[in-house]
């Protein structure tokens, strides 16, 4: 039985319980909780058990609690029509398009995890779309490409209208269910290895994704510039 919570909410906000649970979900608020969503699809919390600030800080929780008394956890969620939570990620990977509309990449990176894929990379802050860069297993790419008859570099397969058509699949099923502004229209394939070696990757697999939008600007912008 799931549940949610911070060291700043004492620490339970939300749980499943033995006659009321929904699997894949952190369950329902406890007694005496107030949940909500911000815009950007940040959960906030009010209630007995939220703390009434950080030590000696002002500053600090002034960030955390707004005038209304609601804390801001730093997590992103939906909660279902019966009203169980889902954590979908954090705050910090949200990202704000040209037309308003906000993109939240954890699920969608997270559904695009499989035999033909390493690493993605969704992005577009001020876009009018989100895009992906995705980085593939080249390994089974190429094993892809020589099943369809294809030859050539890395670089030759990641462009190929052939490849490309597999990985739009992926990203097709991957934004399955998500509202349109938040699914990805352009990708871009690049022949790279993300590694923790060299800087793009956290001890725990995560993409640095500061870093990696750096390193692979020329591609994003490319990408964006595309008819």
């Amino acid at each position: 039985l799931e549940g949610y919570g911070l060291t700043e909410t004492s620490p339970v906000l939300a749980g499943n319980r033995p006659e009321a649970y929904r699997f894949g979900t952190v369950g329902k608020p406890i007694a005496g909780v107030e949940l909500k969503l911000a815009e950007d699809g940040e959960i906030l919390a009010r209630g007995p058990n939220v703390m009434k600030g950080y030590l000696d800080d002002p500053q600090e929780t002034a960030r955390a609690i707004d005038a209304g008394g609601w804390f801001h956890t730093g997590d992103t969620g939906t909660f279902d029509p019966d009203g169980f939570l889902l954590i979908t990620g954090r705050k910090k990977s949200v990202f704000k398009l040209a037309t308003g509309k906000y993109v939240n990449p954890d699920p969608i990176e997270t559904r695009m995890a499989g035999a033909l894929v390493c690493q993605t990379l969704v992005c577009g802050e001020n876009q009018i779309e989100a895009g992906m860069l995705v980085f593939p297993n080249l390994e089974a790419l190429r094993a892809q490409a020589k099943a369809r008859g294809l030859t050539g570099t890395d670089e030759e397969l990641c462009a190929s209208p052939v490849i490309r058509e597999v990985y739009q699949g992926l990203i097709r099923d991957a934004c399955s269910g998500l509202a349109d502004h938040e699914s990805v229209k352009r990708f871009v394939i690049v022949p790279a290895t993300l590694s923790m070696d060299g800087g793009d990757l956290t001890p725990t697999m995560k993409v640095k994704r500061a870093v990696v939008a750096r390193r692979f600007k020329t591609e994003i912008d490319r990408m964006f510039a595309a008819p």
